[in-house]
């Protein structure tokens, strides 16, 4: 009789914290999915592409796809210091693939495109570093869509 008893109460026990366990992630599959929702429709919308495209995140990465006006475009990041990352630039079909930058630190590069659809492929060297970029059209403030000179 006590064997049973303490069957059932471990049962009972297990059931209780499978119940938990699923209830909490949902609740974090929630909280990412809002956290981190992207669509079509974000930053400024000029053209068919949206600005600034930014991403961020931890290790190495693949970005999801996102649309570029053609011409010069100014890549801004934000990387561990010493800790070497290399980004690629890949057309959304596959087809292309373009070295932007390896290196660490912070700081700025430039680029042009043929305009598209595109991704990113974020490589850090130590594969739990955090890392930010931010894609920007490269123009003269005249030359923008909303300029008032």
């Amino acid at each position: 009789m006590d064997t049973l008893l303490v069957f059932l109460t471990a049962l009972a026990l297990v059931g209780v914290m499978a119940f938990i366990v699923r209830r909490k992630i949902a609740r974090d599959d929630r909280a990412l999915t809002e956290s981190f929702a992207f669509d079509e429709d974000y930053g400024i919308q000029r053209e068919g592409a949206a600005y600034p495209v930014y991403f961020e995140g931890r290790g190495g990465q693949t970005t999801r796809v996102f649309k570029l006006e053609p011409g010069r475009h100014r890549l801004q990041y934000q990387f561990p210091e010493g800790v070497q990352v290399k980004v690629d630039l890949f057309t959304a079909s596959g087809e292309e693939q373009e070295t932007l930058m390896i290196g660490a630190g912070s700081g700025m590069r430039e680029f042009s495109v043929s305009g598209g659809r595109y991704l990113l492929d974020i490589d850090p060297a130590m594969e739990e570093s955090r890392w930010s970029v931010a894609l920007t059209p490269f123009q003269l403030p005249s030359q923008r869509t909303n300029s008032m000179l």
